[in-house]
């Protein structure tokens, strides 16, 4: 009989001892992989979501890593455009960073990472993303244009004309 109950003391500190499991908010990246332009800047949209069913969760940090030398607004965008408490069954979809790249940004790809807080707790897991950095296309000025065809025009009637 006493085994029995060290043993029923030993189960219900385990019991009592685990938490309830925690609902974890969700976070979709839109539009990953991110392109932008050297010198230029780029706008992340999410949807973040907390399970129907789920219990309230606040929202009160980030941490989010990326490849150097682009840098980020380090997620001010997240604290203007998400709330503080996501209930259950509330999802919110907003632009969440932006990711910049300066002039002496090699093209290519780069990599980063961004984890949602509740306090010190992360609410959800690493969550990977992608920014291609390219050249801007340069496009001819009209007046180049316009420069070009009396040019291209005269050619065209020497040629005509002296065969």
């Amino acid at each position: 009989m006493r085994k029995f109950g060290i043993l029923f003391v030993f189960l219900m500190m385990g019991i009592l001892a685990a938490k309830p499991a925690q609902a974890q908010v969700t976070l979709t990246l839109l539009n990953d992989p991110l392109t932008i332009v050297v010198g230029g800047s780029g706008l992340m949209t999410a949807t973040v979501t907390n399970p129907v069913g789920g219990a309230p969760q606040e929202l009160t940090g980030l941490i989010l890593r990326i490849d150097s030398p682009l840098t980020t607004d380090d997620g001010a965008l997240f604290f203007l455009n998400f709330p503080v408490v996501l209930n259950g069954g509330e999802s919110v979809t907003n632009g969440i960073f932006t990711v910049s790249a300066p002039l002496s940004t090699p093209i290519g790809s780069y990599t980063g990472t961004i984890t949602l807080l509740d306090g010190d707790t992360p609410l959800t897991p690493d969550t990977p993303f992608n920014v291609n950095v390219t050249v801007a296309s340069v496009a001819p000025e009209p007046a180049v244009i316009a420069l070009c065809v009396p040019v291209f025009g005269v050619l065209f009637l020497r040629r005509r004309i002296f065969g």
